[in-house]
């Protein structure tokens, strides 16, 4: 029977395991996130209420879209940072 620690051990000492090559789904995540960010602060930003249905001192799709983008950022930035794994 193969012993799975060293098939790991093998594959990690060649250099064949998906941390190699691979690009990190948090990029992809944090992509989207800032993405969909920018758009609602820019349409939020931009377009105002119309004056009778202003019940909110401030404007929601902007406050959502600067959350959005925080959310992304913090999924984007650790995603270009190299992996230490076995470390």
């Amino acid at each position: 029977m193969v012993n799975v620690r060293e098939e790991i051990e093998l594959m990690e000492s060649e250099g064949s395991t998906h941390s190699r090559g691979m690009m990190d789904i948090r990029f992809f995540i944090g992509l989207l996130f800032i993405i969909y960010g920018l758009i609602l602060a820019v349409y939020g930003f931009l377009v105002t209420s119309p004056p009778g249905l202003e019940p909110l001192p401030f404007d929601l799709n902007l406050v959502w879209g600067i959350v959005l983008l925080i959310f992304g950022l913090a999924f984007f930035i650790p995603s270009k940072k190299p992996h230490q794994w076995n470390k």
